[in-house]
């Protein structure tokens, strides 16, 4: 799992090219420049994980509580090509988000079984 925590970090991840031109114009709709969305990011200390298989989850405690809910409360779910989704889940009442980048292989179920042991 790779966590980012800026806007302009996301062609750090190993994912297309396209994948991440997609990402990132998703994460910089709602904003009128990259540098709002950048600043608006810093200060929600908002962030996007990559999750490209099971045994990439989160193992500290903190984390997983997180995971669990953002995988709990999606405010939405969109896919972007056949085997890679994002989502969004508002993680603090000041609007912090948390963006998840999953392969389609990969479901939410799937997570939480991962953490239950079942």
């Amino acid at each position: 799992m790779k966590k980012v925590s800026a806007v302009s970090e996301i062609p750090t991840l190993l994912i297309t090219s396209e994948l991440i031109e997609q990402v990132t114009t998703i994460l910089t709709e709602p904003f009128n420049s990259m540098d709002e969305a950048e600043q608006i990011w810093a200060e929600l200390k908002c962030q996007l994980w990559h999750i490209t298989n099971l045994n990439d989850l989160p193992t500290d405690q903190a984390s997983k509580d997180r995971l669990l809910h953002a995988i709990e409360y999606p405010e939405w779910i969109e896919s972007l090509d056949s085997d890679t989704q994002i989502s969004l889940t508002v993680v603090a009442d000041d609007g912090q988000g948390l963006y998840l980048l999953l392969s389609n292989h990969i479901t939410f179920d799937e997570i939480k079984d991962a953490y239950h042991g079942n």
